[in-house]
């Protein structure tokens, strides 16, 4: 006896949510841009107001924070989502690729 299986076709938004569900702690947020005065007050380590060596740093475009950790990251340029414009405000990702930045792979957009 054969039974035939329901396709969702082109819609692919049974297949994301089902990809949040089973993938619920790997999901992160889009960071807002630091603004001039938050970026002066960041020393070497990240620290603020602190009297070690000061460092300018620039949070990229799209930074990530994990909903779990709280790691940030950003997506990875092999990824379809590194391309896209503007980027999603929430994803949900597969893999952590840690090297000497930390990216995330494996991407899908989460719509609220």
């Amino acid at each position: 006896m054969s039974q035939s299986l329901p396709s969702c076709a082109s819609d692919t938004e049974p297949i994301l949510k089902c990809l949040v569900s089973s993938f619920a702690l790997q999901v992160a947020r889009k960071l807002q841009p630091m603004d001039d005065e938050d970026e002066d007050n960041l020393d070497f380590k990240g620290g603020r107001n602190s009297k070690r060596r000061r460092r300018k740093l620039r949070r990229p475009k799209a930074m990530y924070k994990t909903i779990k950790e709280g790691i940030e990251l950003s997506i990875h340029p092999s990824s379809f989502l590194f391309q896209k414009e503007p980027k999603p405000e929430w994803v949900c990702f597969n893999e952590l690729i840690l090297t000497s930045k930390k990216y995330l792979r494996g991407v899908s957009e989460v719509k609220e």
